[in-house]
């Protein structure tokens, strides 16, 4: 990792990450569409063939990478504000949480509002991708949107339709960052930061293994808050040990090893709903260990990783306005094969995640934050080592 730390420095293998994060989730969505009923292969599935399909069914995972990449990037965000880690400017945070945040969540409520009203309610596209029969848009419905309850809201009342699940995820990650500059304030140490994190990792598997039905196991946010306490504790971990890893290539390519073999098994031998605790567990831990490594690798600063990460800065675009891709180019896509429908609706997505990002997000951001902090403090580069942690 750089010796020096920014918020606004982008880290590249973490938006390599995300980017594999958010082709998972895209790809899985797009595999349980029935666009196209299953993967073409010549008689019995071969290996490749079931590896496929299992990847897609547990896209999920690729929403508890998002939530450690983000416990990583919000505590760092934090850290190298003037002010430290332990006494966070509050208005400052919120600010700048609520111009990476409302701007397009405000956008995808509406569009979704209004693809319904143009769509025909029975279509199998409709029933995927907006709104399904048994979903209800009832008061309640909206109140947990605009209090981003909405992850509890899905475990009691009946909610398909593409576009509205995935808002679960922002509606736990919104919760835990509500509090969370405020018990660092209250924690004010290193020592005492890494229990209170800790006290998450140990909670998320205990939660889970309390239900029997995986709804309110894999949605609750006591289900979740476990990978985002595991970002935050990388933030602290690699903070502390980098400049010592960055001089020792053995034990980052045994941390990279070690954490991405515990990816792999993960992904391919666990199923996110079936084995709603194991699959988690081993998800958030093994990409902890892979990025110990990574993070302070030469290797993923290399020129071939910047495209690789490319797709990973447009992640919350591609996120929240995929079901709106995918609605309105499904008759065409169709129409063509799997692989070439796929690679159409993946560079669909990425498209319209970028116009969106560079002329409405980027610049609501900047107003929204202009509005709230007309003078937010400017924030420092510092040498990682010596953050107030």
């Amino acid at each position: 990792m750089n010796t020096s730390a920014s918020p606004n420095e982008n880290i590249q293998v973490i938006d390599v990450i995300r980017g594999v994060s958010i082709l998972q989730v895209l790809v899985a969505h797009f595999f349980n569409s029935g666009l196209h009923p299953q993967i073409p292969s010549a008689g019995p599935p071969d290996l490749g063939t079931r590896i496929f399909r299992h990847l897609f069914e547990s896209g999920r995972y690729g929403v508890t990478m998002f939530f450690v990449i983000s416990g990583f990037l919000i505590t760092r965000l934090i850290a190298t504000q003037p002010e430290g880690l332990f006494n966070p400017h509050f208005r400052s945070f919120y600010a700048r949480r609520a111009g990476r945040i409302f701007p397009l969540f405000v956008l995808c409520v509406a569009l979704g509002l209004t693809l319904i009203a143009l769509a025909h309610p029975s279509e199998p596209r409709t029933l995927y991708c907006l709104k399904g029969a048994e979903t209800k848009l009832t008061p309640g419905f909206w109140l947990s949107l605009g209090t981003f309850t909405f992850n509890w809201y899905k475990i009691v009342a009946p909610v398909s339709g593409l576009h509205w699940e995935v808002l679960w995820s922002l509606s736990v990650e919104e919760q835990f960052y509500l509090f969370y500059p405020m018990a660092l304030a209250w924690i004010g140490s290193e020592k005492r930061l890494v229990r209170f994190l800790l006290f998450f990792v140990v909670l998320g598997p205990i939660y889970r293994m309390l239900w029997r039905d995986p709804s309110p196991a894999v949605n609750g946010s006591f289900g979740n808050f476990d990978a985002i306490a595991l970002g935050a504790l990388l933030f602290v971990a690699s903070s502390r040990y980098g400049l010592r890893l960055s001089k020792s290539q053995g034990w980052r390519a045994l941390l990279c090893l070690g954490g991405g073999l515990l990816l792999a098994a993960a992904n391919l031998v666990t199923n996110a709903y079936r084995d709603k605790n194991l699959g988690s567990t081993g998800v958030a831990l093994g990409l902890f260990l892979f990025l110990m490594g990574a993070l302070n690798a030469p290797l993923f600063a290399r020129p071939l990783f910047r495209v690789l990460a490319s797709p990973g800065r447009l992640s919350y675009g591609g996120y929240l306005l995929h079901s709106s891709v995918l609605y309105l180019a499904w008759p065409l896509l169709g129409r063509v094969p799997f692989a070439a429908s796929l690679l159409l609706f993946v560079s669909l997505v990425f498209g319209v995640a970028w116009l969106s990002n560079h002329f409405f997000e980027k610049p609501a951001n900047l107003a929204i934050r202009r509005l709230l902090v007309p003078k937010a403090p400017k924030a420092q580069t510092v040498p990682v080592e010596l953050l107030k942690l």
